[in-house]
């Protein structure tokens, strides 16, 4: 009995088919759960909606724990994949954290001289480094000289790169590891 309750909830909520009528009405019990889940947390943004409104709010919020049965395999695939790409991941942290100390020494050795309040130390530069390696660029802290420009883009080029490295990694590692699932 509860080993049919339970393929019968696989089949509902993992291999949906379109025309099944009761995988047509989970999944759009489901979509209107995330829809008023996402326009609460819009909503509460506004301060006179929130304060009204904060007790039926925290009672939607136990829905929620209903999303997590769904990724439980989904999650250990998570953990499987950085425990077997954890040499690679620290690796490309190290170099990201050696990229990050080397643009922001080279940042400042160009820059001091001609901002002095901007980039007035490296760790004050390491923000600079930090803002530009991530390609966020605030525009709080740039470079105005034309070396510190051409060192800035080459630094911005070089943390898109850098940021992809474990991208790949962990594609590959999902790759890996769906692959393995496959074979069993």
């Amino acid at each position: 009995m509860l080993e049919r309750l339970k393929l019968k909830l696989y089949d509902v909520l993992v291999d949906v088919e379109v025309s099944d009528r009761t995988d047509r009405i989970v999944a759009i019990c489901l979509m209107a759960l995330i829809f008023t889940n996402g326009l609460a947390v819009i909503l509460e943004t506004v301060k006179q909606i929130e304060e009204r409104y904060s007790r039926l709010r925290r009672v939607f919020r136990v829905f929620r724990l209903f999303k997590m049965t769904r990724y439980i395999e989904s999650i250990r695939t998570f953990h499987n994949v950085f425990r077997a790409k954890k040499t690679e991941l620290i690796v490309t942290a190290v170099l990201i954290f050696l990229l990050l100390i080397f643009a922001s020494s080279a940042m400042y050795a160009v820059e001091n001289e001609a901002q002095p309040d901007k980039f007035s130390s490296i760790p004050e530069t390491l923000w600079w480094g930090v803002v530009t390696l991530t390609t966020i660029g605030y525009g709080d802290v740039y470079p105005i000289t034309p070396l510190g420009k051409l060192i800035g883009g080459v630094i911005a080029l070089l943390g898109i790169g850098l940021f992809a490295l474990p991208t790949g990694i962990l594609a590959s590692g999902f790759s890996e590891e769906l692959q393995k699932r496959q074979k069993k």
